[in-house]
């Protein structure tokens, strides 16, 4: 999927008691848990370090706490090989038990203004066709659907039949 520009990016909204900030190297444990939660696949710390904290390609981690746990997150990824000129919206993810308070759209949010501040003039992500709930968001925050596979075109017809059924 692709934001065409990054302009009239909303503000960074959080129901009271949840904060935004940024992942610290004393993060990679509850993004390791946050993530294996949210993806079903095995995080480990030692892999939120090289895929996250120390990955020279993400710029920034932000997360999204409540009672200090982290219960949501996205990363600001810069590929200039694969993606000249566009910023990455890498690894969105949020606690399940805390769904439908906006923040996936907040931490979303959040590495759009960074991608918007390091000069890049639109953003990409990727996604899977079951997270019908991520693509929603996506959508409401100026991402469309880009095909660039053959079976694309049929999938995204599909998912957004089913978005427009929800």
């Amino acid at each position: 999927m692709r934001r065409p520009n990054l302009l009239g990016l909303p503000r960074v909204e959080l129901p009271p008691g949840y904060a935004l900030g940024e992942a610290g190297p004393d993060a990679a444990e509850p993004l390791a848990r946050l993530l294996t939660t949210a993806f079903g696949e095995n995080w480990e710390p030692g892999k939120v370090r090289r895929e996250l904290l120390h990955n020279a390609d993400v710029p920034k981690t932000f997360i999204v706490t409540w009672a200090d746990a982290i219960v949501a997150t996205a990363s600001a990824q810069i590929q200039p090989t694969a993606f000249p000129g566009s910023g990455v919206v890498h690894w969105v993810a949020a606690d399940p038990t805390h769904s439908g308070k906006g923040l996936g759209c907040a931490v979303v949010t959040a590495v759009l203004r960074e991608l918007s501040g390091m000069g890049l003039r639109d953003a990409v992500l990727i996604t899977d066709d079951e997270r019908l709930p991520a693509i929603a968001v996506y959508r409401r925050l100026g991402f469309m659907p880009e095909p660039c596979h053959a079976s694309h075109p049929h999938r995204w017809t599909a998912v957004l039949t089913n978005l427009s059924g929800r």
